[in-house]
């Protein structure tokens, strides 16, 4: 789901082509993202989590070639100002983005340009029509470049394979085995290593990071 034909020749060339190819895909490391912070207290340089309603939004041509830049100004209920930039960008970003009064929670480096702050290329972490309660630090997975697709879509694909094939997988140890090992189940594995901020932390990653390479082990010895 959201994957085209450009997303998917960059998995390809990755030696990305299956399912299975994506969920082990192992992150090479987990970064600490931080808690949510106030429109009022971000500064220039900072990294962040930030929430806000969509205000307004636009495409802006540039001065050289047919590049159009799209930006979406969101604001707090005190009225300060977030301006949001994607150089590069789809339906996936303009379809939520791109609606006027949606809610949205982005991550990203803040920069001041031309007297107004702004994230270029922000993560999406959420955005609907209601009020997001979630806090949304803690850690994240990096993963290896792929191509030239961003560390927020790859993230945002592998979530969505989780959600609609993770209760799919099986594994290739045997029950027995598995047992006489006390092995972690492979599903739970799979959702520790790729979604730390929901299951369980670095150190619970880190164990199912083990699980998945004595998975791999099993299948090609």
């Amino acid at each position: 789901r959201g994957v085209g034909p450009a997303l998917s020749k960059g998995l390809a060339e990755r030696g990305i082509e299956s399912v299975w190819d994506l969920f082990r895909f192992i992150p090479v490391r987990y970064e600490e993202r931080p808690p949510l912070s106030s429109l009022a207290e971000i500064r220039d340089g900072d990294k962040v989590v930030v929430a806000g309603r969509v205000k307004s939004w636009r495409f802006m041509p540039v001065r050289w070639g047919r590049l159009k830049i799209f930006e979406a100004l969101i604001s707090d209920d005190d009225g300060r100002e977030l301006s949001l930039k994607w150089f590069r960008w789809n339906k996936g970003i303009t379809g939520g983005i791109g609606q006027e009064g949606n809610s949205v929670v982005v991550a990203g480096r803040v920069t001041l340009f031309s007297g107004t702050l702004q994230i270029v290329h922000p993560d999406i972490l959420s955005v609907g029509d209601g009020e997001s309660g979630n806090n949304h630090g803690g850690p994240v997975p990096v993963y290896p470049q792929v191509g030239k697709i961003k560390a927020g879509t790859l993230r945002r694909i592998i979530s969505d394979g989780l959600d609609r094939y993770g209760d799919d997988v099986e594994t290739s140890i045997p029950k027995e085995t598995v047992g006489a090992y006390g092995l972690d189940d492979l599903k739970a594995s799979l959702r520790a290593v790729h979604l730390p901020e929901i299951y369980g932390g670095v150190q619970t990653a880190l164990r199912g990071r083990s699980r998945l390479v004595l998975e791999e082990f099993f299948q090609f010895h």
